[in-house]
């Protein structure tokens, strides 16, 4: 403050204000709120350009990984999806007759009564279609459209969902629990088949089954990834159940034939199992479509669709809400642009052939919970995107399933040879060449080994290692682990008849320290 300034304030404290006073009082009033002027507008001004440097900055990057990603020849955006889901034939889209065949679906009798608890549930029961057989033949009589549409979809290589990704993006993704009850249709279907005597039609259908689980691959994003390996496990499962005892024409042509499965059937069922570049080039797709979704959350309006309170509610969030998200858009932009990355690394790890080289891609990503991080990571740092462990499970998560498909097409090949000459091999080189070219390899082993096999006659089994890389001769014990909650210590494939009650998987206890463990990983 000036000395002028001291005498005018002294002056106002001590006698009334003269006009001069009260003049230099307005002078200095003003200079004051000039200067505060000033000094906003300098910090107005600051913001803006800081704001338009952040979102400059932000886009760079977001142009520069989007260049990136493209030399690796794999669509990139939205846009790039639907163009090729465009393009699709109709003649070739196998998701057209699938929609119909979900429309052909019959879930109610005409009198009224329920069947979806007997197409769900029936596995509960031992003897489920020994008691009720009429309602099993009643149920694939009613759906019997629906089941023809799907095997009609088999001959289609493709599959084009609607409505299309973008459209998806900016309402909310389609719920798949339609798809889902088509899939246990065709499950409860071929299990009627077997137990009707007709081993040929049940496994066409779980062909069908197959064909179904690779078009739900089709629709770009995890949700469907997710739906892909839950189908695709209905099917390897069927097979666990009822390959033991799956009536074969024998090696010479003769046997019994009534039902029975060609050898040329069987065969085919092998080699679709054992031809993966479809399969991991679906995998990749939906990895690939992932990425494409965080790439355009940085959109307020698609941020708020997906992730914020209007998710799951059908309509858009209101345009105030996405035109106050458009100043903290640079933000989502980074963090959308980081959790693009870890899926980046995912689509990396899928093209290792093992789990142990593919767990190194995720090394680098971040496991830091603090509040700073928190409040600059929304999406990252989300309960539903928790930094890193989508992209994880969804890798390890297709190794299983890779894994459980050659165990199955080995388990058929032991099926044939069983049949051929009345007992099972003692080890998995005496099916080479004439069931199998080569014992399909361990994605999990650490060293390359072949998936591991034990014909103890009480119980016989194929076997991985799993996760942990440890050879545990087909423990089926369930662990908790922090980023995978429960897993099994190896991943097993039973040979023998449907497991008694007493072969249930065990959970490991707190004393082994898994729960510990699990603790570990959440305070991390």
């Amino acid at each position: 403050m000036t000395g002028s300034d001291d005498a005018i304030n002294h002056a106002m404290a001590t006698s009334k204000p003269t006009a001069p006073a009260r003049g230099a009082l307005v002078a200095m009033q003003y200079r004051r709120l000039r200067r505060a002027g000033i000094a906003a507008a300098a910090v107005v001004v600051g913001l803006i350009a800081l704001r338009l440097w952040w979102g400059f900055e932000a886009q760079r990057r977001l142009d520069a990984a989007i260049e990136r990603y493209r030399q690796n020849g794999q669509p990139v955006l939205a846009e790039e999806f639907d163009a090729q889901l465009d393009a699709v034939p109709d003649d070739q889209n196998a998701a057209i007759l699938l929609e119909q065949a979900i429309d052909a679906t019959v879930n109610t009798t005409e009198s009224g009564q329920d069947l979806t608890d007997a197409v769900y549930n029936y596995h509960d029961d031992p003897v489920f279609f020994d008691e009720n057989a009429e309602l099993a033949a009643l149920i694939v009589q009613l759906n019997a459209k629906a089941l023809r549409l799907a095997r009609e979809a088999r001959a289609r290589p493709e599959a084009a969902w609607s409505p299309r990704f973008c459209d998806q993006l900016r309402t909310v993704f389609v719920s798949q629990g339609n798809r889902r009850h088509l899939a246990r249709l065709l499950e409860f279907a071929a299990s009627y088949h077997y137990h009707a005597g007709d081993h040929s039609q049940a496994i066409t259908t779980i062909e069908d089954l197959f064909a179904l689980s690779h078009a739900f691959f089709a629709d770009p994003a995890w949700i469907s990834l997710l739906g892909g390996h839950s189908v695709q496990g209905l099917g390897t499962t069927w097979l666990e159940e009822y390959v033991p005892a799956l009536r074969v024409v024998d090696v010479s042509g003769r046997g019994e034939l009534v039902g029975a499965v060609s050898r040329s059937q069987v065969n085919h069922l092998i080699e679709r199992l054992l031809e993966e570049e479809s399969t991991g080039n679906a995998i990749l797709w939906d990895l690939c479509g992932q990425r494409a979704l965080y790439l355009a959350l940085d959109d307020p309006l698609v941020f708020m669709t997906q992730l914020g309170p209007w998710f799951g509610t059908g309509t858009p969030p209101p345009r105030r809400v996405c035109v106050a998200g458009e100043l903290a858009r640079p933000l989502l932009t980074l963090d959308c642009l980081r959790e693009a990355e870890y899926w980046a690394f995912a689509i990396d790890a899928m093209d290792e052939a093992t789990w142990p080289v593919a767990a190194t891609h995720f090394t680098t990503i971040s496991q830091s919970r603090t509040l700073l991080h928190s409040l600059t990571h929304p999406i990252t740092q989300s309960g539903i995107t928790e930094t890193g462990w989508l992209e994880t499970r969804s890798v390890r998560m297709s190794l299983e399933l890779i894994t459980q498909r050659r165990m199955a097409a080995t388990a058929l090949a032991i099926r044939l040879y069983e049949i051929d000459n009345g007992h099972q091999p003692t080890d998995l080189q005496a099916l080479v060449p004439e069931y199998l070219q080569s014992v399909p390899l361990d994605p999990f082993s650490p060293d390359g080994a072949t998936i591991r096999y034990s014909n103890d006659a009480e119980r016989p089994l194929l076997y991985s290692v799993g996760a942990d890389g440890k050879d545990d001769s087909g423990n089926t014990t369930r662990r908790v682990d922090g980023r995978y909650g429960w897993v099994a210590i190896d991943v097993v494939f039973r040979l023998d008849a449907t497991p008694d009650a007493d072969d249930a998987p065990a959970f490991e206890s707190a004393e082994t320290g898994g729960n510990d463990q699990y603790e570990e990983d959440n305070q991390r």
